[in-house]
């Protein structure tokens, strides 16, 4: 093997490597996406419901 050969596989097995680090970043980045998204709407209905209860208390 010679010295572009051995560059030549160097490289692709780095690009290689980061291809996987960067599609592992996104997966990540899109799971914490979905929890978040996930916790603010936990977060919206139960203030939906304390105002709803609330506005219960007030009219009667």
């Amino acid at each position: 093997m010679n010295s572009e050969e051995l560059e030549r596989s160097l490289r692709d097995e780095f690009e290689n490597y980061l291809k996987g680090v960067v599609a592992e970043l996104k997966q990540e980045t899109s799971e914490f996406q979905q929890r978040i998204a996930a916790d603010l709407d936990r977060q919206r209905q139960a203030i939906a419901e304390a105002f709803t209860s609330f506005n219960e208390r007030v009219e009667s």
